[in-house]
């Protein structure tokens, strides 16, 4: 039994992310830390943040939690925004 428990992948920011920033795959990694260490609502997998945006800023290496992203979709209001701003 390791010290710290069992190691789950989490996704992290790999670079800061601005508020309202756009998240792909360019600014996120997946990093295996310890249970005990996983924050409340972190992704498990890349797939589930493709295409979100932050809510707030996100710092390098920060462990991404779903308070910290919303969807690009009608529900949010947020696609057509995005889409200006491409």
């Amino acid at each position: 039994v390791q010290k710290y428990g069992k190691s789950v992948s989490v996704v992290k920011a790999k670079v800061d992310i601005k508020e309202l920033e756009l998240i792909d795959d360019s600014k996120v990694y997946l990093e295996a830390v310890p249970q005990q260490f996983v924050q409340p609502g972190a992704f498990k997998d890349m797939k589930e943040i493709y295409n979100t945006v932050a809510t707030v800023p996100i710092k390098k290496d920060e462990q991404i939690t779903s308070p910290r992203v919303t969807y690009t979709d009608s529900r949010t209001g947020l696609k057509h925004q995005m889409k200006l701003k491409n």
